[in-house]
């Protein structure tokens, strides 16, 4: 029997697009060799959700093509044998986007990133990786070995660093967390890493990241994230850009920030009594007292018996590197923060190039 126009519409909408239907091997988020990196709500095991940025996950695969099953808002950024290639962006009512075609017939390794940043746009939802034919999902190599952990404000995600000027607010198809400076450097030293950064937070008094940073979702107080199940070798805090803006250089000010980084410490510690902790300023500039005040509590951990802790201060951005949206870090800029980044975790860790 003929079917009418409207039925053959709707078969082709439920279908997809031609490409989505040339994929029939559903390799599903419950796989024991699809991997996530980073926080993943696990609470519905066939559809995990991402929420902060650079949360990944990742696959191998022998053929010449790839897409997913997924949702989500804002930016993905795809990576094919460790090289990025295209961005998807999200798109209400979508769920089958088109990872890679035409690729060599031979093994690969494909990752999904997440770009954005958290919770200003929604969670990535994965369902499945959709091979060809005869396809199926391969053992992955060991997870790596070494882990960081990044805390921090709108440097540290990435904010504006893809806008050509100063002078862009706020774009989402211009932030991109697969180049700052926390990825790039755990890329370059082969480490596993989560960043827990949201721009605007401050460690102290208000607004702070410490009220956030162990949370799944950043705008939800739960679920928690399991901080036993993955535990940092290394984690680095860069606060301080947001708090120096209004804060008065005042004995007060000095006692109440200090203390308070100091008890953050104490609470990375209670969690990860055997990391190695990095206090970070910059690199939009570092006022004297933040300076000062960062220095005295390294100072202050270390006469109390903490030796595994360092001030680590990046550079100011400079014209030359470009400035990104809202003055904020360009992609050159965080290109030279992670080369500091990968020099002090070579010194402290003896992390310099990846583990063999």
């Amino acid at each position: 029997m003929k079917k009418s126009p409207l039925a053959v519409l709707a078969l082709m909408i439920l279908a997809g697009p031609a490409w989505a239907q040339a994929l029939p091997v559903q390799v599903p988020a419950t796989d024991p060799n699809v991997r996530f990196v980073g926080r993943w709500d696990m609470t519905t095991p066939a559809a995990p959700r991402a929420s902060w940025t650079y949360s990944l996950v990742t696959a191998r695969f022998k053929g010449t093509a790839a897409s997913a099953r997924m949702k989500g808002g804002g930016f993905a950024q795809v990576a094919i044998d460790g090289q990025p290639t295209k961005v998807i962006a999200f798109k209400n009512g979508q769920d089958i986007y088109e990872l890679a075609t035409g690729l060599p017939d031979k093994e690969h390794t494909v990752e999904v990133i997440r770009r954005d940043e958290a919770p200003w746009v929604d969670p990535i939802t994965f369902q499945a990786f959709l091979l060809e034919a005869g396809g199926k999902a391969l053992p992955l190599p060991p997870r790596a070995s070494r882990r960081l952990l990044i805390i921090g404000d709108s440097i540290s995600c990435g904010y504006g660093n893809e806008s050509p000027n100063r002078n862009e607010h706020y774009l989402r198809e211009k932030q991109n967390g697969y180049m700052t400076y926390g990825a790039i450097a755990a890329r370059t030293v082969g480490a596993e890493v989560e960043i827990v950064a949201w721009s605007g937070r401050k460690l102290w008094p208000d607004n702070t990241m410490v009220e956030v940073w162990d949370r799944i979702y950043p705008d939800k107080a739960e679920p928690k994230a399991d901080l036993k199940g993955w535990a940092p070798d290394v984690v680095l805090v860069n606060l301080g850009t947001n708090d120096f803006g209004p804060m008065k250089n005042t004995p007060e000010n000095e006692k109440g920030w200090t203390d308070a980084y100091k008890a953050f410490i104490r609470t990375i510690r209670g969690h990860f009594p055997k990391c190695t902790v990095i206090v970070a300023a910059g690199s939009m500039g570092i006022k004297p007292e933040w300076d000062k005040w960062a220095k005295e509590v390294v100072a202050a951990q270390k006469a109390g018996g903490d030796t595994r802790i360092s001030y680590l201060p990046f550079a100011d951005q400079k014209e030359e590197d470009g400035i990104g949206g809202d003055w904020h870090p360009s992609v050159k800029t965080h290109i030279k923060m992670a080369e500091r980044l990968v020099k002090e975790l070579g010194l402290l860790v003896g992390w310099t190039t990846p583990a063999k």
